[in-house]
């Protein structure tokens, strides 16, 4: 309910750059370290080896902390500072930190594309699916805005579910739950656009047949998927016969050609 503050860009009259952060698991005696390099790549201040104070005995199962440097060429020197963050001699971040050349004002660049994959990621009738996005959770803005997406789902293109989380995952009922059978097979799509708060990001799409055991690409019902089932997939395709439906759309078009394709890679 209280966020700490972010800042996109700092000025060069700011005056201690202070960093925060949450955590977990970390052990007793924790090293930390941080690297300032400027704009030309030099490194021009380093903490060196610091103990993290922990007075707890075992592992500091959460925490939050925050670190204030005085850094004093950032105050003479614009452009895109990195800083390099160290915990037991391991690297754990590089942060760009931005620092406005004065009458500069701090931009907003929008999050982002998700990277995103179903889970199971060929659902059957009786699961519940979800998507879980498997963008970098620090890196997932350029400014560090909070990012929040909006799924969209849609089953045969009826949407089913649209909503906003700041979660990295979301999920619908399994077919069964929804009171849908699945024959003729049913295609599960889902949208999802992340949001900084101000702009949208680019939107991320997956869509998949419910397998329901039976075999998309066997358009002529001999239980294999051969080079017999594609001219009778163009058979029913001119005829619109509704075999040629194979993503069961409800009409018969190029997209169902692509849609037999997938589905004969995977074989039957």
């Amino acid at each position: 309910p209280d966020p700490f503050p972010r800042d996109r860009a700092v000025p060069l009259d700011h005056g201690f750059v202070t960093y925060w952060m949450m955590g977990r698991n970390m052990p007793r005696d924790t090293l930390y370290r941080f690297r300032f390099f400027a704009p030309d790549g030099r490194l021009d201040f380093d903490s060196g080896q610091r103990l993290l104070n922990f007075t707890t005995d075992g592992p500091l199962h959460r925490y939050w902390a925050y670190f204030t440097w005085n850094v004093t060429d950032m105050k003479q020197e614009p452009g895109d500072w990195r800083v390099e963050i160290e915990f037991n001699n391991e690297r754990i971040h590089d942060a760009t930190v931005r620092v406005l050349a004065d009458g500069q004002t701090p931009g907003n660049t929008p999050p982002v594309p998700p990277i995103i994959e179903f889970d199971p990621p060929n659902p059957g009738p009786e699961d519940v699916t979800f998507v879980r996005v498997r963008t970098d959770l620090v890196d997932d803005d350029a400014e560090y805005d909070l990012v929040r997406y909006r799924y969209r789902w849609q089953i045969d293109g009826l949407t089913i579910r649209d909503t906003v989380s700041a979660g990295g995952a979301d999920a619908i009922p399994s077919l069964a739950d929804l009171g849908l059978d699945s024959t003729p097979p049913r295609m599960i799509s889902v949208e999802v656009t992340p949001n900084d708060g101000t702009i949208d990001g680019q939107t991320a799409t997956l869509a998949v047949l419910v397998d329901d055991g039976g075999c998309l690409a066997d358009v002529n019902d001999d239980g294999l998927a051969t080079s017999a089932d594609f001219f009778a997939w163009v058979s029913a395709f001119g005829t619109q016969a509704p075999e040629c439906d194979v993503n069961n759309d409800n009409a018969c078009t190029s997209a169902d050609f692509f849609a037999w394709v997938s589905a004969f890679s995977q074989g039957c």
